[in-house]
């Protein structure tokens, strides 16, 4: 029994290794963001966890129970510097003469690369009863999009039209919506902690969708610009309920932001028209509730 547990461990420390992080982010994501997880170093690594294991001060936004955990140290400081590289191929059915499907083929690729930045400082407060509060800058929903493709004449017939290009297609979105949370965890009974903490969240959004058409030399561009500003909160707890078992649990509270919002067309086509509007805007985002377990 104990060699076959030894090959199952061997066996996933393999699995584990080969592994490698992806994530689904597209175009329907681009107006509202993708939720990004705001996990740093180990907990990024292994899904984001952090609702029921310290990873020290992304605990504001995961669990703020968890700032009591720190151990020996007076602080503790922790950053995240990272890269992704989004992948998007568009396909369609591609059909013979007798309308026989022959495969899919791809008519559009697009390659971006970005990056984010996080991070924070917990300090453990000086006390007999374990607390610990914390502050920090994180990235909370992602916006950024981008992708261009030609478009070119379907002709299947030799001659000057087949594959001319006749325009192109241009969406860039760039963007992101973070926090800068303030917490506070501590212990209110062995081995039960409590924690909150208060969010101000910031950020903008620029975004330009282009169509330029090659034949008539006109295009339409539309430009839109978001600005984004709010508040919201946070509270968590954490408990042992066996010398191996721990459970956490955490709820943000639903929150809006709001600020300006300013759109600009521009066409210049046959009949040039520029339409320009600003208005004050706001978005609400739910409420997020969360659930862990710790086995040791």
């Amino acid at each position: 029994m104990r060699f076959m547990g030894s090959v199952l461990a061997a066996a996933t420390a393999v699995m584990l290794a080969w592994a490698s992080v992806t994530g689904a982010e597209t175009f329907l994501d681009s107006s509202y963001g993708t939720p990004t997880g705001s996990a740093l170093g180990r907990s990024a690594a292994m899904g984001a966890t952090g609702v029921a294991l310290y990873h020290g001060s992304q605990s504001l936004i995961h669990n703020p129970a968890l700032l009591a955990l720190g151990g020996g140290a007076r602080a503790h400081a922790d950053f995240r510097f990272g890269v992704s590289h989004r992948s998007e191929d568009r396909l369609v059915p591609l059909f013979d003469s007798f309308e026989s499907f022959v495969d899919e083929t791809t008519i559009a690729t697009n390659r971006n690369t970005y990056t984010d930045a996080q991070g924070g400082v917990v300090w453990y407060v000086p006390s007999t009863v374990p607390m610990g509060v914390a502050v920090g800058v994180y990235e909370r929903y992602d916006f950024d999009f981008n992708y261009e493709e030609e478009v070119r004449h379907p002709t299947p017939f030799p001659g000057p039209d087949r594959d001319a290009l006749l325009g192109e297609r241009r969406w860039d979105t760039e963007g992101v919506l973070r926090s800068l949370s303030v917490g506070y965890g501590a212990q209110v009974v062995d081995p039960v902690y409590i924690g909150f903490s208060v969010h101000r969240y910031f950020g903008s959004i620029d975004r330009i969708r282009e169509v330029a058409f090659f034949q008539t030399g006109g295009s339409i561009e539309e430009t839109f610009r978001r600005d984004l500003t709010g508040w919201g909160w946070s509270v968590g707890g954490y408990g042992d309920v066996t010398d191996h078992l721990a459970l956490g649990v955490a709820f943000e509270g639903a929150f809006t932001v709001d600020g300006d919002h300013s759109v600009q067309l521009v066409d210049t086509g046959t009949t040039p028209e520029t339409i320009e509007f600003d208005q004050q805007d706001e978005v609400r985002y739910p409420e997020t509730l969360r659930f862990g377990f710790q086995y040791r």
